[in-house]
């Protein structure tokens, strides 16, 4: 289904999507968290026309009356798509790929963050992520994703 909302773009998925991750993350969330989704180099999401990250956390914070900030990230480093990378692969080409986006500084700032992305795979994005956040000066990081790409066998 997420492949479906990323490669043949049915976006009718986004809504029970957010439902499912709101529902999962109401007792996890901190209180008056900044919904931040992962993301894209812009050419990536040129050829792609979206960031499937950014439609489910906007619809996330539309339903559950929560802040979002769309561009609080920015990834300022192109990088290859990582699925055939070992974990500490991903990590070294993820090292400074993300920064925060200067025009949206005061929304992490003092702030509880939530990470969004559809898939976490090893990690190594939203740490790079969260490493980010936490060096300009967000409360805390939370990460939330859709789902949880299983390890290969």
């Amino acid at each position: 289904m997420i492949l479906a909302l990323k490669r043949h773009d049915r976006h009718d998925l986004i809504a029970p999507f957010a439902h499912w991750m709101l529902r999962r993350g109401a007792d996890i969330f901190p209180p008056s968290p900044v919904l931040i989704p992962i993301p894209l180099h812009w050419q990536r999401q040129w050829r792609r026309r979206f960031n499937q990250s950014a439609l489910i956390a906007q619809k996330m914070a539309q339903m559950a009356g929560l802040e979002c900030c769309l561009d609080g990230l920015k990834k300022c480093r192109r990088t290859p798509e990582l699925k055939d990378y070992t974990a500490e692969e991903r990590r070294k080409l993820l090292h400074a790929s993300m920064a925060i986006n200067p025009a949206r500084a005061g929304c992490v700032v003092g702030r509880a963050v939530v990470l969004v992305d559809d898939v976490f795979t090893s990690g190594a994005t939203f740490s790079e992520a969260a490493r980010v956040c936490l060096e300009a000066g967000a409360k805390t990081v939370s990460v939330i994703s859709l789902a949880r790409a299983a390890k290969p066998s």
